[in-house]
């Protein structure tokens, strides 16, 4: 994809999330005011600074904080020591789609069997986890 695709892309992304936070039932009615990004305001595509952690679904919101302070991992573009106010942030694109299957292999094989049809089974990358939002491996391999 070249960059005008993708910056075409991101345009429409953003609109689609604009009308989804107006809309949605899981932001609070504060979180649904004008945001902040990178310590600047005014982004409708984004949320205001103090609800950035309910940029995470309703059901994980408290776990996923929880494990992020537990590894300890860093939030990209975080808010605070939370994720990111942007809606379009790939990380928390990520920790919403996968958090709730990352303690279950089970679950995990199902979904990328796939399109990874040799797996065998997900290794375990934290205790109890077999999703990593962050995870490098054992050794710096730079």
């Amino acid at each position: 994809m070249d960059l005008e695709a993708t910056m075409r892309f991101l345009a429409g992304e953003k609109r689609r999330l604009v009308t989804w936070k107006e809309s949605t039932g899981t932001l609070s009615e504060a979180a649904r005011s004008v945001g902040d990004f990178r310590g600047r305001s005014g982004y409708d595509f984004c949320l205001p600074a103090p609800f950035a952690l309910e940029n995470l679904f309703p059901t994980i919101r408290a776990d996923a904080a929880s494990y992020f302070a537990d590894v300890p991992l860093v939030w990209h573009q975080g808010t605070g020591g939370g994720p990111t106010t942007h809606l379009c942030g790939g990380q928390v694109c990520a920790v919403n789609f996968l958090f709730h299957l990352s303690s279950n292999p089970d679950a995990l094989l199902r979904l990328f069997a796939p399109i990874m049809p040799d797996i065998v089974h997900p290794l375990e990358m934290d205790p109890g986890r077999f999703v990593s939002f962050e995870w490098i491996g054992k050794r710096n391999y730079l």
